[in-house]
């Protein structure tokens, strides 16, 4: 079932102030934004137009949610595009460099590929001092954090 026409309006004009206040500070709480709403309001601004009263939490909740899921989503796609077009443009390199047989630049291609997309198997790195030039050794055994006493405390 499909919104009016003018409750879509109300919406998208209430999505795009709240935005707008995320974008200036990302750490708004609801209760932040609900007052900030409020106090357009009292300047005859955002209202709720069923009940003519400030929106509710629920409401600003939502649309906080959705407002953020639609900027994950853009996020994604921005990446998923920029990914695709260094793969192409990665097709067309190792298709010319076969074409003339520069063998380097295939396996260099090749290599800078599977680095973008993770295929390679982690590489395990030995650690070290915090200079770099010995192998760090962790001290272990109760007796390198405290100080055992023999001694009791009945007089034995």
């Amino acid at each position: 079932m499909g919104r009016s026409n003018a409750r879509q309006v109300a919406i998208e004009r209430r999505q795009s102030f709240i935005a707008a206040l995320l974008v200036q500070n990302p750490y708004l709480t609801y209760r932040q934004i609900y007052s900030l709403l409020a106090g357009d309001v009292a300047r005859g601004g955002l209202r709720n137009p069923r009940t003519n009263k400030p929106y509710s939490l629920g409401i600003i909740h939502k649309d906080v949610h959705e407002i953020r899921e639609g900027w994950r989503q853009s996020a994604l796609k921005d990446t998923d595009e920029w990914v695709a077009e260094i793969l192409a443009d990665y097709r067309e390199i190792k298709k010319l460099a076969y074409a003339k047989g520069d063998l380097q630049t295939v396996l260099r291609v090749l290599g800078d590929t599977r680095r973008m997309l993770g295929l390679d198997a982690p590489s395990l790195i030995a650690p070290t001092t915090p200079k770099g030039d010995e192998p760090y050794e962790p001290k272990t055994g109760v007796t390198s954090i405290f100080v055992i006493d023999d001694s009791t405390e009945d007089g034995d």
